[in-house]
């Protein structure tokens, strides 16, 4: 196995571990969108650095260019259409608030 994806693993696992200790579910924690934003960011940007540096996946992207961005529409439209439908089906509106019949 990969000592990366150990790595991302434990890391994960101790985000798990500390977060469920030290959070209470009565207090509002307004700053941890903020860091679950950055955490996201850096993430992109580490996976576009590494997809940029691999000279596999640039010199093969006129081939695979199409084909991922048709692949990337649908699963797009694929989310979105699956979000609407589970929205539907539990009677909730566009901020997530139940509606009342």
């Amino acid at each position: 196995m990969d000592t990366t994806l150990l790595l991302y693993i434990g890391i994960m696992a101790a985000g798990i571990l500390i977060g469920s200790r030290t959070m209470s579910p009565e207090k509002e924690y307004k700053w941890l969108g903020r860091l679950q934003f950055l955490a996201l960011m850096v993430l992109i940007t580490a996976l576009g650095i590494r997809i940029g540096a691999d000279d596999k996946v640039v010199s093969s992207l006129k081939e695979i260019g199409l084909s991922a961005f048709v692949i990337t529409i649908f699963t797009l439209a694929g989310s979105v259409l699956c979000l609407w439908l589970v929205r539907k089906w539990m009677g909730l509106d566009r901020e997530g608030v139940k509606k009342d019949d």
